[in-house]
């Protein structure tokens, strides 16, 4: 609740990415053998690293974060906030006559909590 919803979407795309791949993978080892999927994942993560590696889930995540936004927008479409109805007006406070009162005690001055002596 304390992170806005920008950055909110920005981790969820991070962690979406690498499930993005696994699913990748997983559905590569039920179309294809593994043997396959491990020359996929191999050149994928070992032998393409610095570039294609960072390339792909660089991109990943944008796409993710795009479907992100996009399914945010529609979900606001599909069901927008309530306008919270207006606060009713206050009762009308009837008049009272002025008092005079008088006291003999000493007024206190009001100590704020967070400067009171530690005993």
């Amino acid at each position: 609740m304390a992170m806005s919803p920008a950055m909110s979407r920005r981790i969820r795309a991070v962690f979406n990415t690498f499930n993005f791949w696994t699913i990748v993978l997983y559905n590569v080892i039920a179309l294809n053998s593994l043997e396959f999927t491990k020359l996929v994942a191999k050149r994928l993560l070992l032998k393409g690293f610095p570039i294609t590696t960072i390339t792909v889930f660089i991109v990943t995540y944008c796409l993710v974060q795009l479907i992100k936004e996009r399914e945010r927008r529609q979900a606001l479409i599909d069901d927008p906030d309530p306008i919270p109805p207006p606060a009713p007006a206050p009762a009308p406070v009837p008049p009272v006559a002025p008092t005079t009162v008088t006291s003999t005690a000493p007024i206190q001055p009001v100590v704020d909590p967070s400067k009171e002596k530690a005993e």
